[in-house]
């Protein structure tokens, strides 16, 4: 085969294999702006190598088509600018491609060089009956403009490879960094090796044939294998997880590490080189936030490995390899294999940041709600001197003013229900305990209310005769907002029942009502932060603070709240608190 045939049939590998890898691109769901670029790129390639095949072929049989030579100036002018922008679109420089200046830099001088390429002779003579004849086929002679044309062209490939090693040196060790590294190889090589065989080996009048086209088949061949070998320019499962911000580590049953992702590393300031097949509390260890109780990993892994149920664990802090801390929440999955458990998957994640935020939030509602506390008392204290002058009148100044208070003790309770999430979410709600009677505590509460709500009767059903270890005023309130949701939900004809249970260790509260109950998959969600159930008895609407106060106020005593109900019937809401000897 003469040298000739050599280089026809490499031409017609490359445009078979650009074609080839255009095609596995476009397949892709995930294009990014690299694979567009990259696509684009290819196009150019063949529009400047089809060209030059066919007029080599047509040019052997003695025909002459020159508006070919015209098409193929239109790829390899616009290659150079297609390389950059891939180069910039493939690592950490793509904010360039959003200005409007990277545009004008590239196209306006493509453009230019097009221009004279198609209308003149001074960049290249396209005319194949002036063609000189190389070993490997017919070359159109160069104008005069071409060694400008050359050094825009190096200049663009030269800057575009740069970009690609700096975004390599950005990359940290791993398959990423492995896949920009065959990046960097594979343009590099056809542009060296064409730049030396077509570019400077001339000078010398040295002329072989453009080693260029021989390795730009190479570098398809390769980038082909790297898409389906490393997944480069797809999204994968590891690319995924080499992206979270988060740390995932997979160990086996015995709490060995089997691996993890790159963000592991950075937190836990431990090289997977040294981590991998080393117990899990040789890495980190954590820290019980609210008791500065110190754990290994294992304490947490073991139950959770035995039983097969994920968790999640809150309010830790982990302790890394330099031994420094910081909150993290801590996810634990097992890994099955069949319906064995092989090992389990762990991923803790550095809250701080979102501790700061909800920090911030709780600084402000707690100003605010202390801000507003004081003039609210003073509306308060003003309109009730209003309603004693009014005390003798029917007119409607009395009613307006009497309206007027019941908006402030509403107004008054939002605010304080406000203050109160903002100490519990910061952790500043402290409690004043005493011992005393369950019972009589709750009576005396019972009384008041029953002057308060004089048209709805509130009754005692049992006793519990305990005493408990409590903060009056926090009970009080967890029972006042009980019972005010029993009056708001039930209607005006039916009882509101209170009864007072006694169960091993624990004194038991129950408010029952006889409203429409709850649907059973809500009854877990109403202790939750701002949930309102719809009130079709009121239209007085709150934050929905009131039952996830009252039960972190029971949580804080260590005890618990819950509620039965049934759909028609009613709802029993109950509290419970330990009781004392």
């Amino acid at each position: 085969m003469s040298l000739y045939s050599l280089y026809l049939c490499l031409l017609c590998v490359t445009l078979v294999a650009n074609f080839t890898l255009i095609i596995i691109l476009y397949e892709k769901k995930q294009r990014s702006s690299a694979i567009v670029a990259l696509i684009i790129l290819l196009l150019l390639v063949n529009t400047w190598f089809g060209p030059k095949l066919l007029t080599n072929a047509l040019h052997a049989s003695g025909i002459e088509f020159e508006i070919l030579s015209r098409i193929a100036a239109l790829g390899y002018i616009f290659v150079p600018a297609a390389f950059l922008t891939f180069s910039l679109a493939n690592g950490a420089y793509k904010i360039y491609l959003e200005k409007f200046y990277y545009w004008i830099l590239v196209l306006i001088p493509s453009l230019f060089f097009l221009f004279l390429s198609w209308t003149t002779n001074i960049i290249c003579i396209h005319s194949y009956q002036q063609a000189h004849l190389y070993p490997w086929g017919y070359e159109t002679p160069t104008g005069q403009l071409w060694p400008f044309y050359l050094v825009w062209f190096n200049g663009m490939m030269i800057i575009g490879i740069i970009t690609l090693l700096k975004n390599y040196f950005l990359l940290e060790k791993g398959t990423k960094k492995n896949q920009a590294l065959y990046i960097v190889l594979i343009a590099s090589c056809p542009f060296v090796m064409g730049m030396i065989t077509l570019g400077i080996l001339p000078i010398f009048n040295i002329f072989i044939m453009p080693v260029g086209v021989t390795l730009l088949n190479m570098m398809v061949i390769a980038g082909i294998s790297i898409i389906y070998k490393f997944g480069s320019f797809i999204v994968t499962p590891y690319t995924v997880l080499s992206n979270l911000n988060y740390a995932i580590i997979t160990v086996d049953r015995s709490g060995t590490i089997l691996q993890m992702n790159p963000y592991t590393e950075k937190l836990l300031k431990a090289k997977s080189s040294h981590a991998v097949g080393k117990n899990i509390n040789q890495i980190f260890s954590i820290l019980r936030s609210d008791s500065n109780r110190s754990y290994q990993v294992n304490q947490i892994l073991k139950p959770i490995l035995y039983k097969g149920r994920s968790k999640t664990f809150d309010k830790y802090t982990v302790i890394n390899q330099q031994k420094k801390g910081f909150p993290s929440t801590i996810s634990i999955t097992p890994i099955y294999e069949e319906k064995s458990i092989i090992g389990a998957n762990i991923f803790i994640r550095n809250s701080k940041k979102e501790q700061d935020r909800e920090r911030k939030k709780d600084d402000f509602l707690n100003i605010l709600a202390h801000e507003l506390r004081t003039p609210i008392t003073g509306i308060k204290v003003y309109n009730q001197l209003l309603l004693e002058q009014l005390l003798d009148s029917d007119d409607k100044k009395k009613q307006l003013a009497i309206k007027m208070s019941k908006e402030v003790d509403r107004l008054h309770k939002l605010i304080q229900d406000s203050f109160d999430l903002a100490q519990l979410q910061s952790g500043k709600m402290r409690l004043t305990r005493e011992f005393f009677g369950i019972d009589d505590f709750i009576l005396e509460k019972m009384q008041t209310l029953n002057v308060t709500y004089s048209h709805r009767e509130i009754t005692l059903a049992s006793r519990s005769n305990a005493v408990v270890f409590a903060d009056k005023s926090k009970i009080e309130q967890v029972f006042v907002n009980l019972i005010n949701n029993a009056i708001r939900f039930s209607p005006q004809n039916k009882p509101i029942i209170v009864h007072l249970l006694s169960e091993d260790d624990y004194a038991i509260v129950g408010i029952q009502d006889f409203g429409k109950g709850i649907t059973p998959k809500y009854e877990k969600k109403i202790f939750d932060r701002f949930y309102q159930i719809e009130n079709t008895i009121s239209n007085k609407t709150g934050l929905g603070l009131g039952l996830y106060i009252a039960s972190s106020i029971i949580k804080a005593h260590e005890g618990k709240m819950w509620v039965e109900s049934n759909l028609g019937k009613g709802s029993t809401f109950y509290f419970s608190l330990p009781k004392s000897t």
